[in-house]
């Protein structure tokens, strides 16, 4: 099933929050962007991002 465009935008954002060479501003404002899109997603789709990141940042 291909993904919805909120779902591609959830994905680019979280891929750009797992780079390590962000600067701290930079992470600031793409969690910004992602909780400004928290109420335009389904719960999954946020669930989803949240646990990709919460599993980058207790590896």
């Amino acid at each position: 099933m291909p993904k919805k465009g909120e779902d591609l935008c959830v994905d680019r954002i979280v891929e750009k929050l797992l780079d390590k060479q962000l600067s701290k501003n930079e992470r600031m404002e793409l969690l910004r962007e992602l909780v400004k899109r928290e109420g335009e997603m389904p719960d999954e789709v946020l669930d989803e991002a949240l646990q990709r990141l919460m599993g980058r940042l207790t590896d």
